[in-house]
């Protein structure tokens, strides 16, 4: 049924790292940039590039830990007292992928000043002990910057305040590379320009770099966790959609891959509200007709996102669709029918199943025949697919067991890595 392309690696990585940010306008591309200033540091440092490739995908996800907006904003403001909370849970999270793990000690130790690390591991020449602190002043550098004033009016001062911490937060031999690169207003101009996530693309460590399908999906997973940890409400929404596509799908007789597409597209589904404000996704009563509209609007994010991946034109089909109707009532692109697939119209009632499941402020849990009505209506209306339906309440039980264990298998994955959801 689907085709799978190549997937772009570095695409993907700076993608979603700039979906981390979306959400506050003063977060904007916050890691985007600090990845920048790494790379200039590691090219004036003629870092072998193996390595630059592990800084720089380290200082994409160097917050993944930070999950509400309030926790990022007190980071971002010098506001905390506890800037390790969110690097313990950034190295738990990274380390139970195995295509993260590699970064994982580095993100843990992003914000250690020089002079607490031990004599033992405390080297400049351990390679992560290096990433770690080239991380640190970068992250410290982005913090500084003022975004409502021109970046060359700032440089000078940001240069004198990082020079004065050497070989106290930060090894003399990282601030000698940032001491070089900042030198040129060349490096500053590029570091705001609107054009970064191209440059960062076409030029940068990750350039040319592929991803399997099979990294994929347990990536897609890891994700998946940082979109629904930012609401209690919604903990285990993205695990339980994910499950029942895959559950629905099986039985209709899709193939091994097309399951792995499915639970790819259900994992990724609500990427897009990342970028939707903690206010409206932890209000705890309906929300008002303008909220509302923005909340819609994760959808289109969504779309966007994956968009900018090159190899995952198919999983944008599933994921992206989820809030149309057949008969072109839905958002955020109203198309009809005939322009959805079996797999998006499967992702379309597995989401609208697991919501009405699951419990929410202003609902309960909704009981097996009260389900089933609210779906048979909506089939009627001729809004979802009356055969997808069908066959869901044919194998209910089996379906719901099956995201019942998948959602228990999610919060178990909370609790063995420290999370708590917002």
């Amino acid at each position: 049924m689907y085709k799978l392309g190549k997937i772009d690696a570095g695409a993907f990585a700076l993608s979603f790292s700039r979906a981390l940010d979306l959400a506050e306008p003063s977060l904007a591309r916050h890691q985007e940039r600090v990845a920048y200033i790494v790379w200039r540091m590691g090219t004036e440092g003629k870092i072998q590039y193996k390595l630059m490739e592990k800084f720089f995908t380290a200082a994409l996800f160097h917050d993944i830990g930070a999950f509400s907006l309030k926790e990022k904003r007190a980071l971002k403001n010098f506001e905390t007292d506890d800037e390790d909370a969110h690097c313990q849970r950034g190295y738990q999270l990274l380390n139970t992928n195995f295509w993260l793990t590699k970064i994982a000690y580095i993100v843990r130790h992003h914000h250690r000043r020089w002079n607490e690390w031990g004599t033992e591991t405390g080297s400049i020449h351990n390679d992560l002990v290096l990433g770690a602190q080239m991380i640190f002043l970068a992250d410290y550098v982005e913090r500084l910057v003022n975004r409502d004033q021109c970046i060359l009016f700032q440089s000078e001062h940001i240069r004198k305040e990082i020079l004065s911490f050497a070989n106290q937060a930060f090894h003399k031999y990282v601030v000698d590379l940032f001491m070089e690169v900042s030198s040129k207003e060349e490096f500053w101009l590029q570091l705001v320009l609107p054009g970064l996530f191209e440059t960062l693309l076409t030029e940068g460590p990750l350039r040319k770099q592929e991803m399997s399908f099979d990294v994929l999906v347990p990536v897609s997973e890891l994700f998946r966790s940082v979109i629904d940890c930012r609401s209690r409400f919604t903990s285990t929404h993205s695990s339980g959609v994910a499950a029942a596509s895959v559950k629905i799908a099986e039985i209709f007789g899709f193939t091994a891959m097309e399951l792995k597409m499915m639970e790819v597209a259900g994992n990724l589904h609500d990427i897009g509200k990342l970028a939707i404000p903690d206010s409206i996704l932890e209000k705890p009563v309906k929300l008002s007709k303008q909220e509302k509209l923005l909340m819609n609007s994760h959808v289109y994010h969504t779309f966007q996102i994956l968009s900018s991946v090159k190899g995952l034109e198919e999983i944008i089909k599933l994921a992206a669709f989820h809030h149309e109707k057949l008969d072109g009532s839905g958002y955020p692109f109203h198309l009809t029918g005939d322009e959805l697939s079996v797999g998006a119209r499967i992702i379309m009632i597995a989401d609208m199943f697991t919501a009405l499941l699951e419990n929410r402020p202003y609902k309960k849990p909704m009981l097996k025949n009260d389900v089933i009505k609210i779906l048979r209506e909506e089939a009627a209306r001729g809004l979802i697919d009356k055969s997808i339906v069908s066959l869901l309440v044919e194998n209910y039980d089996e379906v719901h067991s099956f995201v019942v264990r998948r959602q228990a298998e999610a919060r178990d994955f909370y609790e063995i890595v420290g999370i708590t959801p917002e």
